[in-house]
């Protein structure tokens, strides 16, 4: 295992949870799980958990965990039906794994959207 970044233990701390709309995801934080699964992350929907290997890069943690945020997006649209994800070469995983550093690289390079967009949610809770 590898030593982890301060800065990936701090998202660890931070983010526990994520909300897909309308369903909670626990994030675990599990680089032995994500080993079995031959991945650096994994949704599963079934559960409710989204596993990300925290042993990584943090531009690869982060997107991972938009990865696997994508494949819960996925499962709730009617892609998941014309374009099945459940495969390392299914159709849908490479929509997403085209799709999800882009829009990573997108988020990360506009901060001011991701300030108006969270601007939106404030008080909601």
């Amino acid at each position: 295992m590898t030593e982890k970044s301060k800065t990936t233990e701090t998202w660890e701390a931070h983010i526990k949870e994520v909300t897909v709309a309308p369903y909670d995801f626990e994030v675990c934080w599990d680089h032995e799980t994500c080993v079995a699964l031959g991945a650096t992350g994994s949704c599963m929907e079934d559960t409710g958990k989204i596993y990300i290997d925290p042993d990584n890069a943090v531009d690869v943690v982060l997107e991972s965990l938009l990865h696997e945020v994508m494949h819960a997006v996925w499962g709730q649209t009617y892609l998941d039906k014309e374009f099945p994800d459940g495969e390392p070469d299914s159709d849908g995983e490479k929509m997403i794994r085209t799709l999800s550093p882009r829009i990573y690289a997108f988020l990360k390079d506009n901060p001011h959207y991701m300030k108006a967009i969270s601007a939106l949610g404030e008080g909601k809770e």
